[in-house]
């Protein structure tokens, strides 16, 4: 999923996020202890992100490798529209048929590697091939309650490890920024499918 309205809650890498329970991403982050990847993207990727965060994982892999081998016929996916316009409503209806055979260009990298020819999908826990920084990430929370609304949990996990291109990491300060002007920055979304781009100083 796209995932961008997080907070840092320490500075030891404790955040935490909040997640509408209609997302099928709730329904893998149940409990306390779920791993997951948090890929950091650039630009050049926004299509990407769009596309990904306008398709649900619940009716099936967004990997386009997953469905390859697979024809579909038309029947097989006026059922898979049928579903998906049932479980969205009208208001995100346009966004889901169009990417049932996958996201076209999303690739699964092992976390740490810049890419991958293979594109695997079958991961336990991977990152997102064009992505510059990854962090591998454990739920130590999962808070159902209606804390913030009857329609979101609250998520608060960890940064267990996390693996950044040496041209989006300044050794000096130890900190995340693209190192020099040739460098494509890196995305935040900033709501309504427009993008931020955090540039070289």
């Amino acid at each position: 999923m796209v995932l961008s309205w997080l907070t840092a809650t320490n500075n030891e890498g404790r955040f935490m996020f909040s997640l509408n329970k209609r997302r099928h991403t709730a329904s893998v982050l149940v409990e306390e202890g779920v791993e997951f990847c948090l890929s950091v993207p650039v630009q050049g990727m926004e299509d990407l992100i769009t596309n990904v965060g306008s398709t649900s994982g619940r009716f099936g892999s967004k990997f386009e490798q997953d469905h390859a081998g697979k024809e579909a016929t038309a029947e097989s996916d006026a059922d898979i529209q049928k579903v998906q316009e049932a479980a969205i409503g009208r208001r995100r209806k346009k966004k889901q048929p169009r990417l049932s055979k996958g996201v076209p260009g999303l690739k699964a990298i092992a976390i740490g590697l810049v890419s991958n020819n293979n594109g695997q999908s079958d991961l336990n826990l991977f990152a997102i091939d064009g992505t510059v920084a990854h962090l591998k990430c454990k739920a130590y929370q999962v808070m159902t309650d209606p804390l913030i609304d009857e329609d979101h949990n609250l998520i608060l996990a960890r940064v267990e490890a996390a693996y950044v291109h040496t041209d989006y990491w300044n050794t000096a300060k130890n900190l995340f920024q693209p190192q020099n002007v040739d460098t494509p920055p890196y995305l935040t979304f900033l709501g309504s499918q427009t993008f931020g781009y955090v540039h070289s100083k």
